[in-house]
């Protein structure tokens, strides 16, 4: 995709994790915070392949995304459907299994990337589910989100 056709279309981008209970939220709404306008039009959202419709998140998830000033007290648990992996430009998974999966399973043609491919001076990392493992783990897994947003940001909006 030239410079020119990324300006004039909406880049859609899915992100996407097990419960979309803390991971795929988060960095929903870094991506949202991160992404500059002005370079790039997107539109983001995300998913979990095991997801109960409606579910809060944790306690814990809501605290450690504060220090990044993320919100997520408000979101809600969305599962995945086929319309989403349909309509998505690029599918953002929390490990390189779900990616090669749904690369396979739907024919995508790698539009399925690991976000942990984004990591700084790294191949490819998967990004542990902090779910259920107190405070400290949701802020070490936000932190390591953060850094593959921000490879993921320079990689897309330069």
């Amino acid at each position: 995709m030239t410079k020119t056709e990324r300006e004039s279309e909406t880049l859609r981008i899915l992100v996407l994790c097990i419960g979309n209970l803390c991971r795929s939220p988060f960095a929903e709404r870094l991506l949202k915070k991160k992404i500059p306008k002005d370079k790039l039009k997107v539109e983001v959202y995300s998913r979990g392949t095991m997801a109960e419709r409606g579910a809060s998140p944790s306690s814990d998830a809501v605290e450690a995304a504060k220090k990044w000033g993320i919100d997520l007290s408000d979101h809600r648990s969305h599962p995945l459907d086929l319309c989403d992996i349909n309509t998505s430009d690029i599918i953002l998974t929390m490990d390189s299994v779900t990616a090669e999966t749904l690369n396979d399973l739907y024919e995508l043609n790698d539009s399925a990337v690991p976000l942990g491919r984004f990591y700084p001076h790294s191949m490819i990392i998967d990004i542990e589910d902090p779910y259920g493992k107190g405070l400290e783990a949701y802020l070490r897994c936000y932190e390591i989100i953060e850094k593959c947003v921000d490879g993921f940001v320079s990689f897309y909006a330069e």
